[in-house]
């Protein structure tokens, strides 16, 4: 007999039992399953006969009437409850770790930056304290020439009327005069001192070439002779080669037959024809010396 108005829809046995259509549908599939087993276990597939008879014994005890009443019960919807709270548990704990997840890596990538930053601060660390040993070697060097300026620097001395051999005044016009003199020994750069009289010659007034200072004097030439001139300084020790003599030949001041060049480039007349052998453009004044052995290869100096 079929039931209808509610949940239940089937038919009775014999025996007063309902019989609903899901009972009788979930038998289906278990047979079906049996059928599987059965096929399984002659083509010895194992994991296909233990598969169907697991699918045989949860539908085929689906489909007790026991079991479906059970399922009926408040108990059995108290622990589908329970189960629906837990996934909600568990959804929320997936939650919470995903946010610590999130948490833990943007702290992971604060420290590197500070990692960073500290790796940073410890070059230019490095960087600075390479700046300073060089200051301090720098220092160091300086004492050291402090010291061999007293211990071992020398002083030459020039007073005289005219030209010789170790110094000579050359004009080339009004205000613009050329001294040449010629040291006893090829100095260190950095220890020349040049006065005259009392007063002391920039530096940016006079060149170094070996041993000869070519010194640019803007009074009149007459005025040079007039006082003293002393040039302190330390010898180099690692300098040999040293000019033995300076000569004046026409317009042109000679230091071991090797032309020397103006102090007042500008004034020079070799400077014309040096500059039209060039393209233009700046210069360097070893390459006019250069021009200038080669301009003077064959005119030597005259007594």
């Amino acid at each position: 007999m079929l039931q209808s108005g509610g949940a239940l829809i089937g038919v009775r046995w014999r025996g007063g039992h309902p019989l609903d259509l899901n009972t009788i549908f979930l038998s289906i599939v278990g047979l079906i399953f049996v059928v599987a087993a059965a096929f399984s276990y002659r083509k010895n597939w194992n994991f296909g006969f233990s598969f169907s008879l697991i699918a045989v014994a949860f539908f085929l005890a689906l489909a007790l009437p026991s079991t479906q009443a059970f399922l009926r019960t408040a108990v059995w919807g108290a622990f589908v409850t329970s189960v629906e709270k837990l996934q909600i548990g568990l959804t929320s704990i997936n939650t919470t770790i995903d946010q610590i997840r999130v948490q833990m890596e943007a702290e992971q990538s604060a420290r590197e930056k500070q990692q960073a930053q500290l790796d940073n601060v410890q070059g230019r660390i490095v960087v600075s304290q390479e700046k300073l040993d060089d200051q301090a070697e720098r220092l160091s060097d300086i004492d050291l020439l402090v010291k061999a300026f007293y211990e071992k620097g020398v002083t030459d001395r020039f007073r005289q009327t005219e030209d010789t051999d170790r110094l000579i005044v050359f004009e080339h016009g009004p205000g613009k005069t050329s001294v040449y003199i010629r040291l006893a020994h090829v100095p260190i750069p950095q220890t020349v001192d040049i006065n005259w009289d009392v007063y002391d010659q920039l530096s940016d007034a006079w060149e170094l070439d070996g041993n000869i200072v070519t010194l640019r004097w803007r009074d009149p030439a007459s005025n040079f002779y007039s006082k003293r001139v002393l040039v302190s300084y330390v010898p180099d020790p690692t300098q040999e080669s040293e000019v033995q003599i300076l000569r004046r030949s026409g317009n042109r001041v000679f230091a071991d037959n090797v032309p020397m060049p103006f102090g007042y480039l500008q004034e020079d007349p070799v400077l014309p024809e040096f500059l039209n052998s060039r393209e233009g453009g700046p210069f360097r004044k070893e390459e006019f010396q250069e021009f200038l052995r080669t301009h003077y290869a064959n005119e030597p100096p005259k007594d």
